[in-house]
């Protein structure tokens, strides 16, 4: 029984859980660091650091609606981790982008 509980992985801390969805945040990498964000919210939903996960989701999501509304820009396409096996590219799965909003530069 005790080589079993020595085998398994701890579970990960609060801070070591948002510390690690803040490193892809910063390094541009949203889909891990939405999945990271997602599953602190999840573990840890009254945590003191949950309004400043919400903050992040807001952010990524901001961030990537700025990029799709840019006219011509090809939609953002979440490949996955190294590690990821899954066959394919998933779409991040984010607003529609409307036309109507967008500037359009035909003088230029």
């Amino acid at each position: 029984m005790l080589a079993m509980m020595a085998c398994s992985e701890p579970e990960a801390t609060e801070t070591e859980l948002f510390e690690a969805a803040e490193v892809h945040y910063r390094g541009g990498n949203y889909g891990e660091a939405l999945s990271g964000y997602e599953a602190f919210l999840k573990r840890y939903p009254a945590s003191p650091l949950a309004p400043t996960v919400e903050m992040r989701l807001r952010n990524i999501h901001r961030e990537v609606s700025s990029v799709m509304e840019r006219q011509g820009s090809p939609s953002p396409v979440y490949h996955g981790s190294r590690g990821d096996q899954s066959a394919g590219a998933e779409p991040l799965n984010l607003p529609e982008r409307s036309e109507t909003t967008s500037p359009t530069h035909a003088n230029e």
